[in-house]
Order: C-alpha cells, then structure tokens, then sequence
C-alpha cells in the first residue's frame, strides 16, 4: 500500500505532532492544541480538555495556533500557545497555558481578548468525559454556593442536561480511581454528546439557560480555568496493555439492509452497473413538497432507482399544508412504474414526525399504499429524535441521521463517535421499543443545521456538505466500525452516503476505499453478523459476518502507526488489504494468529467451511 496521506486519510499535508507526555501518574496525549486521553494505568479519567468558540448558528471557529511551546520532563510538562481567531465574523486573541505537575494535577487555562465586537453561543473551556467506566457511576457536584448535590452519568443518552450549575465535579471511576475537576471563570454544566454521536460527556462553560447569542464587546478579556486532581488511587499495580486483542464470540443477529442516497446525477446513471455490484436494498432520495418542481424530482428519483435496481426510499418533507400535499403526493405516486419501498415523513422546520403527519397523513398514505413501509423520526440529529416525543404507535419505523461532525473535525474525534452510534440505537429502541430502527443517512458532514438561528441557514449547500476525507482509506475504515457499531445494537436499516459525486462511493474515474470495502460485503452476502469485541475500539474496529457456516472477519486500524491484532481464535484464511486499485492479497491461505494492521489499513479474513 502506497505511504499517500491523501489515499490514507484525505489531506496531501502531514498529520500534526502528537506528544505522549507525564504528570506523575496520568499519561495524556497532546496534539493540534488540545489535550486527550487522561490515562491512570491505563483508565481513561478524562477524554479532552479543549477551548472553544462558537458563532450564532453554533458553528465552531478553527482558529490558528502560533508561538507553540512544549516542554516534557519524565513526570510533568508545560505547554503555550496563542490561539488567533478571525473567521465566523469573531476576532480574538487568545493565550492558551497547560501544565502537568508530578502530584497528578492538570492545569488547562484560557485568556482571550476580543478584537471586535462580535456575538457568540460559547467562548471558553469544554472538558468531555468518557463514556467507558463513567456511565452509571455516581459523581459529587459542588455548586457556585458551595453547597453540594449527588447525581449519576447517565447509561441511556440523557436528552438534556444530566449536571446543572457546576464549580466542581467528583466522581470514582470503575476501576476505582477517584477524580475532581475544578472549574473556574464561568459556571458550567454537562451535557450528553451522545445526542450527537460524541462518544463523551462534555462539561462546558455558560449555561444555556441564559440568553444567546450574546454580545461580546470589542477589548472584553474572558480567563477560565479547569483543574483536573487525583483524589484516590488505588495500587493495584495495574498498567497499560499496548497489545490490542480481537475476541470472537458466538452470539448472532440478522445483518441490516444497507442502502445508500440517490444523487439523481447524469453521472450516477453513467455508473449504474458499478452500482449495482454492491447490491443495496435501497435508494433514498429527498423530496421537498413545498417547491415547484418537487413531482419532476420525485418522477427523477424514480427513475434512477429502477435504472439502478434499487427500491426507493422516500424522504417526504410536507410543509404547512400536508392533508392538501399527500393527496397530491399520492397522485404523482400512482404514476409511476414502482411503488416507493418506504416513505420518511418530515415536516418542514419541525425536530421531529408532528402528530399531524402521523395522526391524518399516516393513514392516508397506508390506504393507498399498504406495501409501503412508513417511517417516524427526524432529518437531523439522534438531539431532536431523544428529545421529542412521537406517538408511532401506526409507523413501521423509526429514524433519525448521523453525522458525526458536530462539534469536531479531527481524525480521532471522528473515531470517537463510533461506540455512541451503538448508543444510540440502543437508546431508541429503549424509547419505541416494537419499532425497527432505521438510521438514515449516515455522511461524513451535516446536511442540515436544525440549530442555525435563521431558517435559510438550516439546509446546507451541497459544496458544504463534501469532505477531502470521502475517498479516503480512513473513512473506509470509519463506516467499517460505524456498521459494525449499529448491527450489533440492532439496527435494522441503514443508509451510507451518496452513490456518486464527492459525497459518494465512487466517480467516473475512480472507485473510492469504502466502495471496495462495501464490495467485499457485497460479494460475501452475509447473512449475519458476529459479536466482537477490541479491547481498544479507538484503534481497531471488527466486523465478523456470516454465511451459512463461512466466515468474513474485517478489521480496520484507524490509527497513523501500524497496529499489531491478536485473534481470540487462529483462522485459517488468506489475508486481503484495501489499496489504491482494490483488494490485494498480502499473505497466506495460512493459519493467522495475529495481524499486523498498516497505518489506517483495512483487511479482511475468509474462512470458508470445507465440510
């Protein structure tokens, strides 16, 4: 495999420098700014320690860091540097100060000054806490007052805030370590970033009970502080184990449908046979019945599925006359060759299916087209999916999308978000219980912006929503453990990305990694998938699938070092790598013990029964 950062994961320049650095002993990681992964013998504590900045439609500022300083000695470390922020209309100088002593103790602070006048959501300090050895444990909440409450990290994804008006926060870890952060210059409080695919809690600065956007005058200096302490550790001699371990168990489920967006492009029916040989169980397209030419669009979308073999999945979004728009929806539908296989419902600039879709359009719809499969939930975010309630007691299914861009853009906070796309699954089908979860769309970059403060902001523009990371070997490695995330939490459908284009799987000159990977499942038809379990899911992620009594294991390193796998259970297979042209056979048939994983590579493993 060619040593190309645009192959591997999306970008000609390097990746920055990452420093492994001590305080006594908490080992963390510094990279691009921020601080991550607060380790004790290899407990995570806490995941990042980070300084944001967030303009009226909660878009967050990148800002440049200049004059970087890092100093590491054997148990403590001091790091500086000027963060310089001018983009989003918010000018700022900031200073950026974190040190590490020998006692254990973490010191993140931020000074920023504001250049201009400017309105801001959030301009300070975020902590998140992992989810892994936190969720379900107690934690001590000291107030502004002084005075102190009890409460729990949430295990289902909390809708809303789980802490509220936080100086402090102290909580014991599974393993037994005990923790206090320390937060000064704002009043904070925590939310679950599960919502929103993040695999942390994240404790903020500025409550949102107060009013936003607020006004931030030109020459305002805002200072906060966060401390991280060790209250207890216990010696138990426990250390870190670099070696990462790939268990295969026995229990099994069906294998979801996996489908994909139409883009109702010359080009995608240019690329229809390459299409085909991935053989999806469905196509979604949108369709925006509040526009002029939605019936054009909707004859096009059709179209293109039967030109593409797929069924076609309909994302209806209805505007503020929906009893006068199904009849004509349905009017439309009548004509064409092919019933849609399912239809989203959506109202337009509503979180979440309204009684009005469900109660008087649902049964409509249902009468007259009753193969039709019809769908409950949200065209953003699992946020309004968690927070709305819906009466689906007459849908098939419920859904919401993925994204997981939110709040970062790096490779690792990418990486992050696959355990809580489990989450999330889980979550809802603790919320509808008899109710299929289907997860539609997953992309890499959001669609919609359900909170930008003007309307016409909320649909983003197509040149928005494309990533350079598309056709990268690490999003390949990414969707691996995003389908493996949400099959074994039980979705039932899932829709991945677009067919063609920058968003897609493929262009008129090139096949991108994740087609090959999705390719290789394709020609495998699995019937199940496996449960497996990686000892370190930030690293590796697995899927193991089966066919009658075949087996395909993939894997995929989601790191810039090669990592060395250790199977549970030798298999005796030859050994396949995803390259610039495909699928390359590096080694065997021969029995496998172990694997060592390229930089962001993805393998895969056959074993075919011979009996």
């Amino acid at each position: 495999m060619p040593n190309n950062p645009a192959f591997l994961y999306g970008s000609p320049e390097p990746l920055p420098t990452a420093y492994i650095l001590n305080a006594g002993a908490v080992n963390c990681l510094y990279e691009n700014g921020v601080l991550r992964y607060l380790r004790v013998g290899g407990t995570e504590i806490v995941r990042m320690i980070y300084p944001a900045v967030r303009d009226t439609n909660w878009g967050t500022v990148k800002g440049r860091i200049q004059n970087e300083t890092v100093e590491q000695h054997s148990d403590r470390f001091s790091i500086g540097y000027d963060w310089l922020i001018n983009e989003l209309g918010i000018q700022m100088e900031c200073r950026i100060t974190i040190t590490g002593d020998a006692a254990g103790t973490i010191q993140f602070g931020f000074r920023g000054t504001a250049l201009n006048t400017f309105l801001r959501n959030r301009v300070g300090l975020c902590l998140h806490h992992p989810i892994s050895g936190i969720a379900g444990m107690p934690c001590t909440i000291t107030h502004p007052d002084g005075s102190t409450t009890t409460a729990e990290f949430p295990n289902s994804i909390a809708p809303h805030q789980p802490f509220l008006d936080i100086r402090a926060l102290q909580w014991r870890m599974e393993k037994g370590y005990s923790v206090r952060v320390d937060f000064d210059g704002d009043v904070f409080e925590t939310e679950d970033q599960r919502n929103w695919t993040d695999g942390s809690f994240k404790t903020y600065g500025t409550p949102l009970h107060l009013p936003f956007p607020a006004e931030v005058p030109a020459r305002t200096v805002i200072e906060q502080r966060i401390t991280v302490s060790l209250i207890e550790v216990p010696n138990d001699g426990s250390a870190s184990d670099e070696s990462i371990k790939i268990v295969l168990r026995e229990e099994n489920w069906p294998m979801p449908r996996i489908g994909t967006c139409l883009t109702l492009t010359a080009e995608e029916l240019q690329l229809a046979d390459k299409i085909r040989k991935l053989t999806f169980t469905h196509g979604r397209a949108e369709v925006w019945l509040n526009t002029p030419d939605w019936a054009d669009t909707l004859r096009r979308a059709s179209h293109h599925a039967d030109a593409l073999g797929l069924p076609l999945a309909l994302g209806c979004h209805f505007g503020e006359n929906p009893e006068q728009q199904v009849r004509a929806l349905l009017e439309v539908l009548h004509t064409l060759p092919h019933s849609p296989k399912a239809l989203f419902l959506f109202q337009e600039s509503q979180p979440v299916t309204t009684a009005i879709l469900l109660q008087e359009v649902l049964p409509m719809l249902r009468q007259h087209l009753p193969a039709c499969r019809l769908v409950a939930g949200t065209f953003t975010n699992f946020a309004e999916f968690n927070r709305n309630t819906m009466d689906v007691s007459a849908a098939d299914a419920v859904s919401y999308a993925i994204q997981p861009q939110e709040h970062a853009f790096d490779l690792r906070s990418l990486t992050e978000t696959l355990s809580a796309q489990a989450d999330t699954v889980a979550t809802a089908n603790q919320l509808y219980p008899t109710k299929p979860v289907w997860v539609s769309p997953v992309t890499l970059r959001k669609r919609y912006n359900p909170y930008a403060t003007n309307p016409a902001s909320r649909l983003i523009a197509p040149e928005q929503q494309t990533d350079p990371r598309q056709p990268s070997l690490f999003l390949a490695g990414w969707t691996l453990g995003s389908l493996s995330a949400l099959a074994a939490s039980g979705a039932s459908d899932i829709t991945y990305y677009e067919t063609v284009g920058l968003r897609g799987l493929l262009t008129t000159d090139r096949l991108f990694s994740v087609y090959h990977w999705l390719q290789k499942i394709a020609d495998f038809a699995p019937e199940r998938i496996k449960l497996v379990q990686v000892s370190d899911p930030l690293a590796v992620s697995a899927l193991h699938l089966l066919r009658g009594k075949d087996y395909l294991l993939l894997l995929a390193n989601h790191t810039n070092r090669p990592q060395e796998v250790q199977l549970s259970s030798p298999m005796n297979s030859r050994v396949t790598q995803v390259g610039t042209e495909g699928w390359e056979i590096v080694a065997g048939p021969k029995t496998i013990k172990s694997i060592a994983l390229p930089e962001f590579g993805v393998i895969s493993l056959y074993v075919k029964d011979e009996h």
